[in-house]
Formats: C-alpha cells, structure tokens, sequence
C-alpha cells in the first residue's frame, strides 16, 4: 500500500507540474505575453516600433530560452512517464512547438508565415493536450 501511495504521489506531481506548464504556454499564446515583457525590457512603444526591433528580438529571444530551459528541465525530471507513454505523440507534439517558435523568432518572410506560426503552435499544444488527457485516462484507471 505505501508503495502505491508513494507512486500516486509521483504521478500527482507530473500532472500538476504538465498542467501548470501547459497553463502557462496557453496563457502565452493567448496574451501573447512574451512580446509585451519584450516590448517593455526593449522601450519600444508597440510591437510594430522598429526603431529597437533589435533589443525586442533579443527580448523576446530571452523569453523562449527561459521557456526552454524550463521545458527541458521539466522533460528531463519526468522522463520516465514520457517513455511510457507514446513517443510519436510527444515527439510530434514538440516538433510542432518549435517550428512555430522557429518561424517567430526568425520573423522568415515565407508566403503566410503567420499560418504556420499559429497554426503549427496549435497542432503542438493540441497534441500534447490530447497526450496528457490519454495518459490521465490511464493513470485513472490504473487507480480505480
């Protein structure tokens, strides 16, 4: 009985800590919060001000590296719940998170560029939505 206590409490702790991350990527993507600290750290006046396009892009490139970093720790702590679960799904998932920040912060003059920023953005954190719902599913069950 302990050890199942023990590992409820291991999956308690992924799932709060996915559902926080995931909160706070939405939360972002919603407000779009990492071009307004890029706006303030840079002193432009809006997103549109070009006259510091330069500190903003340096700004909002601190914004992802933090984002990152987080990201990594956070798959590094629960990699074993990763390996139990579908690796083409979370591989596919991430895949899609970093062409939409890729084509963001190389501001890549391709032919709708903002489609696939956005789009690619909402494939990746519907994958891992749909992800982390299946594997609720299963821990749940496995608890029944």
């Amino acid at each position: 009985i302990r050890n199942k206590s023990l590992e409820m409490k291991k999956y308690s702790l992924f799932l709060v800590c996915t559902g926080l991350l995931l909160g706070v990527f939405l939360l972002d993507d919603y407000f779009e919060a990492h071009e307004y600290v890029a706006i303030v750290l840079s002193g432009a006046q809006d997103m549109y001000d070009n006259t510091v396009r330069d500190a903003r892009d340096f700004y909002e490139g601190i914004v992802f590296s933090i984002y990152m970093t987080v990201s990594l720790i956070y798959f590094l702590k629960f990699r074993r719940f990763f390996m139990k679960g579908s690796r083409f799904a979370i591989a596919s998932a991430v895949a899609f998170l970093v062409l939409s920040v890729g084509v963001d912060l190389t501001h890549a003059p391709l032919p709708k560029a903002i489609l696939i920023e956005d789009g690619s953005k909402f494939l990746g954190i519907w994958g891992l939505f749909a992800y982390f719902t299946h594997y609720c599913l299963a821990v749940f069950e496995r608890i029944g």
